[in-house]
């Protein structure tokens, strides 16, 4: 009880600290998102109480994707299958679409047999069912997903290079943290507004993700999110058209700047 207690605490001053401006990234920032200006060190505590805990505090479960689940761990350093941890209430998604490509709509959930009682009677008031074709598919690809998963592994990691290689030599003022998962770079402008270069990016024909539209409090707006999935001559091509937009971004910035100082 006085664990539980102790965590309680913790939980409750990270939400707190976490409502400040500035504050972590979302799940999974390891992967794709920067790294937060906050640290909670949780070291040797159980997970399951700490997940329990909040979820008791907050009346809430946890869902883990796919770029989380990785680095969820026990105290023994193995991982964590949040669909078998009676304890907390986690629910653990997945989606093929991913691993083999993206028409495959077919996902699944892992949670507690209660939760996907409800689930499943939702479900079934919700729509008629998945598509029948798409999971016998689904069903042979994955005799296959080791091998794929390899391929695909291989396949990104060649990509992030080529990614990563290509803004050193056009864009040499941006930089960014090599990601340990997921399909995109961060990258952190040198200066002015992601949100305003991606609209002059749109202009030059090459679509960005501003940072904003992945912070819930609106934070990040130094940051682009760049994915590197696709094939070489196209990203080839969407950075040097990303460098023509930087160019002309930046050749503006004595403009706006003169603007914002005009009181109308």
């Amino acid at each position: 009880m006085l664990r539980s207690g102790l965590l309680a605490i913790l939980v409750l001053a990270t939400a707190a600290a976490l409502a400040q401006p500035g504050g972590t990234a979302p799940a999974g920032a390891k992967a794709a998102n920067p790294p937060g200006t906050h640290t909670l060190n949780l070291k040797d505590a159980d997970i399951q109480v700490l997940i329990a805990t909040v979820s008791e505090i907050t009346g809430k479960n946890f869902i883990v994707g796919p770029n989380v689940q990785p680095f969820l761990t026990q105290n023994d350093g193995t991982l964590m299958a949040p669909g078998l941890a009676r304890a907390a209430p986690i629910l653990t998604i997945g989606s093929l679409s991913k691993l083999f490509w993206g028409g495959l709509r077919i996902g699944w959930i892992r949670a507690s047999e209660e939760i996907l009682l409800r689930m499943t009677r939702l479900k079934i008031m919700a729509d008629l069912g998945g598509s029948l074709i798409g999971q016998l598919v689904a069903v042979r690809l994955l005799a296959e997903a080791e091998r794929v998963r390899a391929i695909r592994r291989r396949e990104m990691r060649e990509r992030l290079e080529r990614l990563t290689g290509l803004l050193a030599k056009h864009l040499p003022e941006w930089t960014w943290i090599e990601p340990a998962g997921g399909l995109s770079l961060w990258v952190k402008l040198p200066r002015g507004d992601a949100s305003t270069f991606a609209q002059v990016a749109l202009r030059h024909g090459v679509a960005v993700v501003p940072g904003t539209l992945a912070s819930p409090g609106g934070g990040w707006g130094d940051r682009l999110r760049v994915p590197y999935v696709l094939e070489a001559a196209p990203m080839r091509e969407g950075v040097e058209r990303l460098a023509r937009a930087w160019e002309a971004y930046a050749g503006d910035e004595p403009k706006r700047r003169r603007a914002a100082g005009v009181l109308v």
